[in-house]
């Protein structure tokens, strides 16, 4: 999933939200409502500006375990969050908060079925 997330992020037009929303959607069979919520999602424009792809991440997972996620996230950021403080730290490049929201969630999603 994460490498999908990444080439449509990168070749598709789409932006950080979308392109977890949408490889989670290409995996899943989910519907494709999701991905089209996303669209209001990228360019540090998530609830509390939070990076796109790490909002995408946490929806799709739950919010227990989207908390996890956030953790996670923060402790590689040096707990940056939002989009301007990652992208004005230059904590991570876009595409690297993608790969790393992919990472992440491909995790606490294989955790959760082996449970």
């Amino acid at each position: 999933m994460t490498a999908t997330a990444v080439f449509l992020y990168k070749n598709k037009g789409v932006n950080c939200a979308q392109a977890i929303a949408k490889a989670w959607q290409i995996i899943s069979g989910s519907k494709k409502e999701l991905t089209e919520q996303m669209s209001t999602c990228g360019h540090g424009n998530a609830p509390q500006e939070l990076c796109g792809a790490l909002y995408a991440a946490q929806i799709i997972s739950g919010k227990e375990n989207g908390a996890k996620i956030a953790s996670r996230f923060a402790e590689v950021t040096g707990g940056a969050l939002t989009c301007r403080e990652i992208r004005s730290g230059k904590k991570l490049s876009c595409p690297e908060c993608v790969r790393l929201a992919g990472v992440l969630l491909e995790e606490v999603l294989e955790m959760a079925t082996v449970a």
